[in-house]
């Protein structure tokens, strides 16, 4: 999929989806304004949805919540394509990492392995997501507010995951740094391996999706896609869940205050284990998952709540295993993450000249400094990868009253993917609203 879009007005941190017959299968934040206007490109392989490509007379719908008005003037101009490919684009001779050549015979999953072990496209997809009257995610105003959608999974099913969507806007765009609530349980996204249930769900009855978000504020926009892979050799098979051990997680929460100054700590943490055997015209294949989690979140305040700290940590590990009746090890999937990100906003206020200096008017300078990345090992059967996207960002700004008069801001990124087929690195700096370093390479720094 190739999407772009651009607008010549003034327009901010406006949220954007793309569906196929309801099934989410792209999100996106416009981008800021600058001198020269609004553009932004995405390409993004969406080969796990092909399932849903096949249909005829598909329908593809589009939100992008905007809002024009004096101030905010710009309309925007989206083009979407949807480009297909045959296979063996690439020469065998010809040897790159696989995020440059997913035609790769080993990475013929690209785009499928963060849903399982399984080297197809699903052969199903059901969207769990709204009517579609303002774009077909569900809107989340609090933590009671419960989105529920009726499923019936098919009989002949040998794997399911489920695919998270959700973004956070309003009270809650921050969460990470709202004081002194939770938000814990949010940052387990993106997918969710079902197959060890398929003993419970696999009994001809609809079953309830429910999707909500714990300790939320208005509002998150959430939905999900539910992806099937069938067993075309009969009209049923036979399913068990074995082990189901999923505990609460364990909270530690501490806080000091005096007046306006002081901290929160928060720290969780979880294990949970879950495996099923599913007996298929392949065979009997027991699914074992193991997840561990682990979030450590710090917000500190100082010089009476002027300068605040936020400094977040977050450690994931998946462990998906299928085992053969023999219980031969048969398929491996392996993903570590970590979430590094520490935030440093300062307010300074400054002296108003020929002004007795009403509260309209108060004038003030903002200094923020952000620095995040993603950390992945991926290890897939044999084959293996690193990913490493870090970025570095710093600027301020001069406010008076609710204007922004003057400000200045850069941000570094750098990106380094590894993998046996090679290696692709690729910085970028972006100074004043202007590119000023965009350096590509090939070749692979030494681990020594």
């Amino acid at each position: 999929m190739d999407f772009r879009a651009d607008s010549s007005g003034d327009q901010y941190d406006r949220i954007a989806a793309i569906w196929l017959d309801g099934a989410e299968i792209f999100r996106t934040s416009t981008a800021e304004p600058t001198d020269t206007g609004i553009f932004w490109r995405v390409r993004k392989d969406i080969t796990r949805y092909s399932s849903i490509l096949y249909k005829p007379q598909l329908n593809v719908t589009m939100m992008l919540e905007n809002v024009v008005n004096d101030i905010y003037t710009g309309v925007y101009d989206i083009h979407v394509s949807f480009l297909f490919y045959k296979e063996n684009i690439v020469p065998n001779d010809v040897r790159f990492p696989s995020i440059i050549s997913p035609s790769q015979n080993q990475y013929d999953n690209l785009g499928t392995a963060e849903l399982g072990l399984f080297k197809t496209p699903p052969d199903l997809i059901i969207p769990i997501s709204s009517d579609g009257e303002r774009g077909h995610w569900f809107r989340v105003e609090s933590e009671s507010d419960v989105h529920v959608k009726k499923v019936r999974f098919p009989d002949n099913t040998i794997q399911v995951v489920l695919e998270l969507y959700a973004s956070f806007h309003g009270n809650d765009e921050f969460w990470y740094s709202n004081p002194p609530y939770s938000y814990i349980r949010m940052n387990n996204l993106t997918t969710a391996h079902l197959t060890p249930f398929l003993g419970w769900l696999l009994d001809g009855k609809y079953h309830d999706i429910a999707i909500c978000v714990d300790d939320a504020i208005s509002f998150w926009l959430v939905n999900a896609n539910l992806h099937f892979w069938l067993d075309h050799g009969t009209p049923k098979v036979e399913a068990q869940s074995v082990v189901y051990n999923s505990p609460a997680l364990a909270i530690q929460r501490r806080e000091a205050f005096t007046m306006l100054d002081g901290s929160f700590r928060i720290k969780a943490t979880r294990k949970s284990e879950f495996a099923g055997w599913v007996k298929s015209t392949a065979g009997n294949f027991t699914t074992i998952v193991s997840q561990q989690f682990k979030l450590t979140n710090v917000v500190r305040f100082y010089f009476n709540g002027t300068y605040k700290i936020v400094q977040q940590r977050v450690k994931a590990k998946r462990d998906s295993r299928i085992r053969a009746d023999s219980g031969n090890l048969v398929g491996r999937t392996v993903v570590q993450r970590q979430y590094p990100l520490t935030v440093i906003t300062s307010t300074v206020p400054l002296p108003l000249i020929g002004s007795l200096g009403s509260k309209e008017e108060e004038m003030y300078m903002m200094i923020t400094n952000v620095s995040h990345a993603l950390r992945e090992r991926r290890i897939n059967g044999l084959s293996s990868s690193t990913l490493n996207n870090r970025q570095e960002s710093e600027g301020w700004m001069k406010v008076k009253g609710h204007s922004v008069i003057s400000g200045s801001g850069s941000t570094w990124q750098k990106y380094n993917y590894r993998d046996e087929f090679g290696c692709y690195s690729r910085t970028v700096l972006a100074l004043e609203g202007k590119l000023a370093i965009d350096n590509t390479t090939f070749s692979c720094a030494s681990s020594a």
